[in-house]
């Protein structure tokens, strides 16, 4: 009986080897053609947005319809509406041209002119902080051998805010998202205020501890569904005239602010008011 030469077996196991080397090969080429048309793809050939098209990509072009650009038959108009009259804060008139602006021909006014042409201009007020100086003034008891100051009057907060400044650094952090620093800027450059930054983490405090007061002592806001807590115009006093902070710094522990109703807000202990030390000279 012959011996099998082991050369066979070698060259069978060589065959098989080549057999699951090009069948690699072919999942290889197959994925390689796959990613290559992903790369390809832009907004042009696939449903991609344009955002994602890579530099230098070519703009993508529609498709033409026939219609003309704008407005199509039967569109309702929009404009923008003049301003009511109680709404406008200051009416200027222009006298008509003593001259045509075509021909440069005297012009005539006539009983029968039409009426006149309206203009409204919507401008920003220039923004000049309030700033409302309270001298508290003192007198010496001879009882209690100290000096006795003057309380804040009503409604005056004891902070260096008011109301309306105070809402105003909590709608930007809160509503619409700012940062502290950014609301710094915008209250330096826009409204001329300098706040330092703390100041804006104490501000928000005041006014999560107002809403978090109102929530639960005083019930849901009128005509607000469901208890909402969220900050409107209604709530910017409330807030001013919260007690504040003990100065030098943060209460320890205040939570921090929050736009959210899923969350109660721990009122930490506060200081009421001056006391008459602060107001002795010798101090």
């Amino acid at each position: 009986m012959a011996t099998p030469d082991p050369r066979d077996a070698r060259i069978a196991e060589l065959e098989r080897l080549l057999s699951a080397a090009l069948a690699r090969i072919e999942q290889h080429e197959a994925r390689i053609a796959e990613l290559e048309a992903r790369l390809r793809s832009t907004s042009r050939n696939s449903s991609k947005p344009p955002s994602s098209d890579p530099p230098g990509t070519p703009p993508r072009k529609s498709e033409p319809t026939g219609r003309k650009p704008g407005g199509q038959p039967g569109h309702k108009g929009r404009k923008r509406e003049l301003m009511p009259p109680d709404k406008v804060t200051q009416v200027v008139a222009v006298p008509s041209p003593e001259r045509c602006t075509g021909c440069t021909g005297p012009l005539l006014r006539l009983e029968s002119t039409p009426p006149a042409r309206i203009h409204q201009v919507v401008e920003l007020p220039r923004i000049v902080p309030e700033v409302k100086q309270y001298e508290l003034h003192a007198g010496w008891c001879a009882g209690c051998n100290a000096w006795r100051c003057a309380p804040l009057p009503a409604g005056v907060p004891e902070g260096s805010f008011g109301p309306r400044l105070t809402g105003f650094i909590a709608l930007a952090t809160g509503r619409f998202r700012l940062s502290k620093r950014l609301v710094q800027e915008l209250l330096e450059d826009v409204l001329g205020v300098e706040l330092a930054l703390g100041s804006v983490s104490n501000l928000e405090y005041l006014v999560s501890q107002a809403l978090a007061v109102r929530g639960r002592g005083h019930g849901p806001h009128p005509g607000r569904p469901n208890g909402s807590r969220l900050l409107i115009a209604q709530d910017w006093p409330l807030a001013a005239g919260c007690p504040s902070p003990a100065r030098g710094g943060r209460v320890k522990g205040a939570e921090p602010f929050r736009f959210r109703r899923s969350r109660p807000l721990t009122l930490p202990s506060t200081r009421a008011g001056w006391s008459d030390r602060d107001c002795d000279p010798r101090r």
